[in-house]
């Protein structure tokens, strides 16, 4: 591919700015696969406010259609408990993130998807969680190759030590892309089962 490169050392420069501030203040790596996708997100909590910044690297690989993918994205979040709830038990999460996509057979595009998450710890069994996310970047914040990108997840957590949670969902990613030959095609990058694991510093 012939962006992998440059993708890669994008993806390396996002993990060494993300490190550096997780180092000192508390943050996450959440490291999650698909039978076709592999994915690695940062997050970094800023002290003293609800506010958060992430960088992410989703690797697509499609060898039924020989097609090849790298979405990169860095985001800031407002977060903190819902007003819907009494306790801690339940966090919500506002922001935005900036999306790029290099996919085979297409232009790059980017585009800023606004959406947030999210989370609720059952209080009968407080080891477990259940997560939801959902971005939308539509076609007036979308640009150069693609027309709209859309991202939705779910996944139950369960956390098996005082710092990791392991856990299983569903996330779904697609975007409509303008094709280098013309045209414009639906790119599903991901659609069905994904495992991973978060862990807390």
């Amino acid at each position: 591919m012939k962006k992998l490169n440059a993708l890669s050392a994008a993806a390396l420069a996002l993990s060494a700015l993300a490190v550096a501030p997780v180092q000192a203040q508390q943050g996450e790596l959440d490291f999650s696969i698909s039978e076709d996708t592999a994915k690695i997100q940062i997050t970094s909590f800023i002290p003293y406010n609800d506010l958060s910044w992430s960088g992410e690297y989703l690797h697509f690989e499609d060898d039924n259609n020989d097609v090849d993918a790298n979405i990169l994205g860095a985001g800031v979040f407002v977060a903190g408990r819902s007003n819907a709830s009494s306790t801690a038990r339940q966090t919500v999460g506002l922001g935005g993130k900036f999306v790029f996509v290099d996919a085979d057979r297409a232009d790059t595009g980017a585009g800023v998807a606004v959406g947030g998450f999210i989370r609720h710890t059952l209080s009968q069994a407080n080891l477990i969680s259940l997560r939801g996310e959902a971005f939308i970047s539509p076609s007036i914040m979308s640009f150069q190759g693609m027309e709209n990108y859309f991202e939705v997840s779910g996944r139950v957590e369960y956390q098996l030590l005082e710092q990791a949670n392991v856990y299983l969902g569903y996330r779904n990613i697609q975007a409509d892309m303008d094709l280098s030959a013309g045209g414009e095609y639906e790119y599903q990058f991901e659609e069905g089962i994904i495992a991973g694991v978060n862990l807390r510093f």
